[in-house]
């Protein structure tokens, strides 16, 4: 289930999917943990600065996905796939991280274009 997390060009089945939802929304969750335990030490932590901070972390980990999963999959040239790649995006942008990841997670069943 989180095997090959990093393998962006393997094609996974809906529970290895699921696995890399959880991983990576895990993985935000703990970035932004840390971000505000710094923050919170230095005594710089205002909620709107911790927002604005976890929106921007969470926007550039979703985009390093859909970039990296649109790649190794050969997608970049499909304008439905790049579609949906901007909506996660911005899904992220907003605030949405929950239903961002949800494309990427997509992403990773499709297979290889040739």
């Amino acid at each position: 289930m989180f095997n090959k997390l990093t393998n962006f060009g393997y094609r996974r089945d809906k529970k290895e999917a699921v696995g890399f939802y959880v991983s990576y929304l895990v993985f935000i969750i703990l970035l932004g943990a840390v971000i505000q335990g710094i923050l919170s030490n230095l005594s710089l932590l205002t909620f709107e600065l911790w927002s604005r901070l976890v929106r921007l972390f969470t926007t550039a980990i979703t985009s390093f996905l859909v970039y990296k999963l649109l790649k190794e999959k050969k997608l970049l040239k499909n304008l439905n796939f790049l579609s949906f790649g901007l909506l996660s995006i911005l899904l992220a942008l907003s605030g949405w991280a929950l239903i961002g990841l949800l494309i990427p997670a997509y992403f990773t069943t499709r297979k290889k274009e040739s």
